[in-house]
């Protein structure tokens, strides 16, 4: 029977601790990329049916128990309970820990288990507190002094010292397998068991959202983002629906490198603003326009939301149950798969809107296909990896000087426009989609555009996007003063190499170590100075003179149209550490504009 006990041994602590798991393994898998961890300090709202809590709501007791138990004991208990006895001289004490979505089920189900030999405890918690856990395996527990009291000497009231680790359930269900996989991956060998329950992953909004924006199902992300529908997500680390969106848009788009620029745009648009899942859900149920990841478990029931499921689907979230390294459990999860795989239990998986089993029927819930996708192509470890080091270099807020070439040849026409048109809107559009905490500033160059003959000229300063100025944000500004730039605003040569230099001291002088530093600088020609200047040699000359390890700068270079010289320009962008993009065709800038943003991003 399942057992109450406050949760308290599942901190804030675990949820943070996750992320530095996620570091490790993409460190050792991708050398050694910079993950978000910043936005998955969410928090703590009540369980309930289809919510997708970032941080644990309590059905039931902590996930301690068997493991700290004598193993002749657990020997004797397990023969008890395969025998069916039931004189055992004390109960054994299963600790459970599972997705708050399912929780409550297992709750119910676990109730008269056992026989009076088992006692489970349930707690609702994130797979993400269960990871950090399993890292911290084999630590020690440096908060705990062994006499009910921390180190600071305050009494042990029940609220769990920040720094603990604490110890791993005995039973975990989370809600995809693929935390199976990540905990694999840091080196946890668990024991997989059966997929109790699944629920396929949707786009979920207010009905009324949906129905204004023409969504359908079976549209392609494409279609979806041209429908403007307001797409949001949270923190794909925390959260199994995001995560499984992440990996599904990427692979929607392909690996050639259209696509994948493609893909960039989607993932920095989803990225912008993270959310708990919990606040996204109660936004839609409030009628806020939001459309995000989330479950068929949570629209099912609910008829103030509505659901719809792009092509090829977004995955789904899998209930399986896994033992801990050792064994001690399997008994009581074996008894505990049955008993939600039976009858009363399918019935009380379906109550919860969820599908039983594998393959279980659906709720019902319109928009939803009755086939879920095939758990079997469900991604691996290293794909998680690689999709969440890519997220965090799109996601990542940046501080970024951006350098627009203005020189005559940019006012050439390219079908009904210009370059300088093409590039102002592919730049308005990368910085659009940066994060509001993000740092941006603008140049144009050519030459003798400054006060005293410099090539280049500011547009507007470096601030803090969300920063007010005047009656409007330091976004506006920028974006509208790049808009602004036509043909009128062209004239002069190519000052490139000054120009260079000269954005790239200013970074180093102006240097905030809270950001990767870097300047994106777009040109469609080959430096021609009129007024002299510095030469390739002497300009990558002076960049690696100036190179300082404590002020990292780095300069990626945009170039676009049939005279550039990409050898250059990668040469260049080498000497910092930084590449260089190539668009022969002007009109394919916006895309390689946006993966250049990306990727310096990432740096």
């Amino acid at each position: 029977m399942p057992r109450h006990r406050a949760e308290t041994e599942w901190s804030r602590t675990r949820v943070l601790a996750v992320v530095g798991a996620f570091v490790v393994l993409v460190a050792l898998v991708f050398g050694g990329y910079a993950l978000l961890t910043g936005d998955g300090d969410e928090g703590a709202p009540e369980a309930g049916r289809g919510t997708q809590d970032e941080t644990s709501a309590t059905t039931s007791g902590g996930a301690t128990g068997a493991q700290g138990q004598d193993g002749d004991d657990r020997d004797d208990m397990d023969a008890a309970l395969e025998t069916g006895a039931t004189d055992c001289a004390e109960p054994q004490v299963v600790g459970v820990a599972a997705a708050p979505q399912i929780a409550p089920v297992i709750e119910q189900v676990a109730e008269g288990l056992g026989e009076g030999c088992t006692d489970y405890e349930v707690t609702a918690v994130p797979a993400a507190a269960v990871l950090a856990t399993l890292a911290g395996q084999g630590e020690t527990d440096e908060g705990a002094t062994g006499d009910g009291a921390t180190e600071d000497g305050a009494t042990d009231d029940g609220a769990a010292d920040d720094d603990a680790v604490g110890a791993a359930p005995d039973i975990w269900v989370p809600d995809s397998t693929l935390w199976v996989e990540l905990a694999a991956a840091q080196g946890a060998p668990l024991t997989p068991g059966p997929v109790v329950a699944t629920s396929p992953i949707a786009l979920v909004g207010p009905a009324d959202t949906i129905a204004e924006t023409g969504l359908e199902s079976g549209a392609g992300w494409a279609e979806l983002l041209g429908a403007g529908a307001p797409l949001r997500a949270s923190d794909p680390q925390q959260d199994a629906a995001s995560l499984l969106t992440l990996l599904t848009a990427q692979a929607a788009f392909g690996d050639d490198a259209a696509g994948q620029q493609r893909a960039a745009a989607v993932l920095i648009n989803l990225g912008r603003q993270l959310t708990p899942a919990d606040e996204l859900l109660a936004a839609a149920q409030d009628g806020e326009a939001v459309v995000f990841p989330s479950s068929e478990q949570t629209v099912a029931g609910d008829d103030a939301l509505a659901a719809v499921v792009p092509e090829g689907g977004l995955g789904t979230l899998s209930y399986p149950v896994v033992t801990m390294p050792g064994g001690e459990a399997d008994v009581a999860a074996d008894m505990l798969s049955e008993a939600l795989l039976s009858e009363d239990g399918a019935a009380a998986l379906a109550g919860a809107g969820l599908r039983p089993g594998e393959d279980g029927a659906g709720p019902g819930v319109a928009g939803i296909p009755e086939q879920a996708p095939d758990l079997a192509a469900q991604p691996d470890a290293a794909q998680v990896a690689d999709a969440t080091a890519r997220w965090s270099s799109l996601t990542r807020e940046q501080r970024m000087l951006a350098v627009l070439d203005v020189s005559g040849s940019m006012d050439e026409e390219v079908g009904d426009t210009t370059r300088i048109g093409i590039a102002a809107a592919a730049a308005e559009r990368a910085m659009g989609l940066m994060r509001p905490g993000s740092q941006v500033g603008a140049w144009k160059f050519s030459t003798a555009r400054g006060e005293d003959g410099e090539d280049y000229a500011e547009l507007v300063p470096i601030r803090t996007l969300r920063e007010q100025v005047g009656q409007r944000t330091h976004a506006d500004v920028l974006l509208d003063t790049v808009g602004a730039l036509d043909e009128d605003a062209t004239t002069g040569d190519t000052g490139l190499h000054d120009t260079v230099l000269a954005a790239f001291a200013h970074m180093q002088e102006t240097y905030d170590p809270a950001y990767v530093n870097s300047v994106v600088l777009l040109t469609d020609g080959v430096n021609d100075d009129s007024t002299g200047g510095l030469s390739e040699d002497e300009l990558i000359a002076e960049l690696e003179s100036r190179a300082d390890p404590e002020r990292p700068v780095t300069v990626v270079l945009v170039g676009m149209g049939p005279s550039v010289d990409g050898g250059a320009l990668q040469r260049i962008a080498e000497a910092t550490g930084g590449r260089a993009y190539v668009a022969e065709d002007p009109a394919d800038i916006t895309e390689v504009f946006l993966d250049a943003v990306s990727h310096r991003a990432g740096r």
